[in-house]
């Protein structure tokens, strides 16, 4: 009677053990190696970077509302050129013709300055003809008023100077912004990037492992800055990788397949900025 219970147990145990098999997430592994090629051709392997992998369904859902985003925010920013641009031409435009006219009043000034000096001074006029110094006065008096009239445009080149310079270093932050297009939209891109379901953080070795809960296919991301002199480097990876078998899967990330380049598995190219007509036109011009 016993050893029949006792046998019992055993097939009740072996068919819950084998029920439990069957209901454990079938987990995949991974390996990972972070490095990248410097512009002096050394080798830098990253370490203390986190390696996120994230489920296709979330980009599948999160990519198409990031895009949308991405091409707003690259309108706003053509926009806001083409508004600094409009505003400075007829500026610039003024600021010459203040320049031009002053440039007049300042010849006008100087020609009747020396037709003053050409002529006697006050007390040798005294004792003339009145006819001689009614004549040096209205050249005194013309003196004055091409004096007055230079002043007076001086002033107003100053404060057309003034506002060109303001027009002009508006123009120059928008088109900064413009320039530096692909480091925002990246920067937004990995800031709103949808939570991970695995991660592992690099060795100094720039190395790591971890499991995913299931096969499939995941996005791996990972984001790296250091400050070189003035000047601060940023690497980004954002691209697919897919677990299709038990084997532990490799996964490299260095420059041949860094965030926004032709390799084949980036998840994400960023839509280009395109310049507003008056931007192009301006380009074109320069």
């Amino acid at each position: 009677m016993r050893l029949r219970v006792f046998c019992y147990w055993l097939v009740y145990l072996f068919f819950t053990a084998t029920l439990f098999a069957g209901c454990a997430k079938p987990q995949r592994e991974f390996s990972a190696e972070v490095f990248v090629v410097t512009k002096g051709g050394g080798s830098l392997k990253l370490g203390l970077i986190t390696v996120n992998l994230i489920d296709e369904e979330k980009i599948a859902t999160w990519q198409p509302a990031m895009m949308k985003k991405l091409k707003e925010q690259a309108e706003r920013l053509r926009d806001d050129l083409d508004t600094a641009l409009a505003a400075c031409i007829p500026i610039a435009k003024e600021y010459d013709e203040t320049t031009r006219v002053y440039d007049e009043a300042d010849k006008n000034y100087k020609k009747n300055m020396e037709i003053i000096k050409s002529m006697p001074d006050d007390l040798a006029l005294a004792n003339k003809e009145k006819s001689i110094k009614a004549d040096w006065d209205e050249k005194k008096k013309a003196l004055e008023e091409a004096f007055a009239e230079r002043e007076k445009l001086r002033s107003q080149l100053e404060e057309k100077k003034q506002l060109r310079l303001v027009s002009l270093r508006r123009v120059a932050e928008a088109g900064l912004s413009a320039q530096n297009w692909p480091v925002t939209a990246a920067e937004l891109i990995f800031k709103e990037i949808p939570k991970s379901v695995a991660s592992s953080k690099t060795d100094a070795d720039g190395k790591c492992a971890g499991k995913v809960p299931k096969p499939g296919k995941y996005a791996v991301a990972a984001e790296f800055s250091r400050l070189v002199g003035e000047t601060e480097e940023h690497y980004r990876w954002l691209i697919w990788i897919t677990f299709d078998n038990k084997e532990i899967k490799k996964i490299t990330l260095s420059n041949d397949n860094m965030f926004n380049s032709v390799c084949p598995e980036n998840i994400f190219k960023i839509p280009p900025f395109k310049m507003g007509r008056k931007a192009a036109a301006n380009t074109a011009a320069g």
